[in-house]
């Protein structure tokens, strides 16, 4: 499989609101939160790529999916002290367009020595 060069410009553009707790530190408060929710737009050929390649001589385009331009996304993190110096944390993020959906989720516990 050979490719040709792939070079794609563009920008987002994202507005959005965000709250979290008074007090960030995960051992200082038995609770801490962040949310952010908000819309945007992807701009340029970035979205909607064509890339052209050949495989045993045979060429083609290969082309990404057809996905919206506009988009809203969200993040919640969370954590929750276990102790003097543990905590356990959990974050869910996702962003959802005409097309196609991403979501993200992480978490764990974290032991400070």
């Amino acid at each position: 499989l050979s490719l040709s060069q792939y070079s794609a410009t563009g920008n987002r553009i994202t507005l959005g609101l965000s709250t979290r707790s008074n007090n960030r530190n995960p051992l200082a408060d038995t609770l801490t939160y962040q949310f952010s929710a908000g819309l945007g737009r992807d701009n340029g050929n970035l979205v909607q790529s064509n890339v052209q390649a050949s495989l045993a001589g045979i060429g083609m385009g290969i082309v990404s999916p057809s996905v919206g331009r506009m988009f809203g996304l969200a993040s919640f993190t969370g954590t929750l002290r276990l102790g003097k110096q543990a905590y356990a944390y959990l974050g869910l993020n996702g962003e959802v367009r005409r097309g196609k959906n991403d979501v993200g989720l992480n978490g764990g516990v974290r032991v400070s020595f």
